[in-house]
């Protein structure tokens, strides 16, 4: 049974819902996905936070708020967030308030540690 941390982005898949959300990014919009916006620059995810996902010894997935629902139906997110999956049970990480709160990429990979930290 292998644990992950999933995260939720408050936005839906789909090439062009992901163009509306890049060009909401760069326009600077506050209705913008605020995970989205601390991981991912105007085209891709960041280095330095890939390179964070790939140096935990628990695995780290980024989902779409539509995809997510269909792979844990039983799960009803409040995104942006985070859950620490392991088979069935899921367990909150990081809330729609705490991710909101991060207001630098340093913020997200620290509040992330610490939980890990706690979980593992």
């Amino acid at each position: 049974m292998d644990a992950k941390i999933v995260f939720v982005y408050s936005c839906d898949g789909g090439a062009l819902k992901r163009l509306k959300e890049s060009l909401k990014r760069a326009g600077g919009s506050k209705d913008c996905c605020r995970l989205r916006m601390l991981t991912h620059d105007r085209v891709r995810m960041k280095p330095k936070w890939k390179k964070y996902m790939d140096s935990q010894r628990i695995g780290i997935r980024m989902m779409q708020e539509d995809e997510f629902s269909k792979e844990y139906p039983d799960i009803n997110p409040d995104a942006p967030c985070g859950y620490h999956i392991r088979g069935e049970k899921s367990m909150m990480m990081a809330s729609k308030v705490e991710i909101e709160a991060c207001q630098r990429l340093e913020d997200l990979i620290w509040l992330c540690s610490e939980r890990i930290r706690k979980i593992a």
